[in-house]
């Protein structure tokens, strides 16, 4: 009799322990959310600013973003959300199109003539700031990331 009250004891126990276990799950945070990306000390409000949204140093200095989006400008500012962004490290670089020609323009030794950011307000040498100097970690739903033009 003790054997069997003892087994329904356990039985009740793990079922409690595994349903406990599948309600906790249920709970975590999710995974992914909205970013926001708000660039601030813009020229005028002419064009469109372009934002390019890496995850990796790989994609950060190649032509291909993890993610893209063109943001409107109103009083030197604009904000673009990336939607539905798996939790993780980022980096973000951005140039305004004032002149909606689809690219940073420049002088003939290379230098930009439209203006342009890096997440973290990175800046850099000779070229544009480093991966490690701009990456940030993505972990908060509706987390803003703010950009600041010089």
């Amino acid at each position: 009799m003790k054997r069997s009250l003892l087994f329904v004891l356990s039985f009740f126990l793990l079922l409690s322990t595994r349903i406990y276990s599948q309600d906790s799950l249920s709970t975590e945070q999710p995974k992914m959310g909205n970013m926001i990306v708000r660039i601030n000390n813009l020229g005028s409000d002419e064009g469109k600013v372009m934002i390019a949204l890496n995850n990796s140093k790989e994609n950060y200095n190649g032509r291909n973003a993890f993610r893209g989006g063109a943001a409107d400008i109103k009083d030197g500012k604009a904000e673009y959300v990336f939607e539905n962004i798996p939790f993780g490290e980022y980096a973000v670089k951005c140039y305004h199109d004032e002149n909606m020609n689809g690219k940073l323009d420049s002088n003939m030794m290379g230098i930009p003539k439209e203006e342009y950011a890096f997440s973290n307000n990175a800046k850099g040498t000779f070229g544009p700031a480093s991966y490690e100097d701009a990456k940030f970690t993505f972990s908060m739903d509706g987390q803003i990331v703010v950009l600041d033009i010089d």
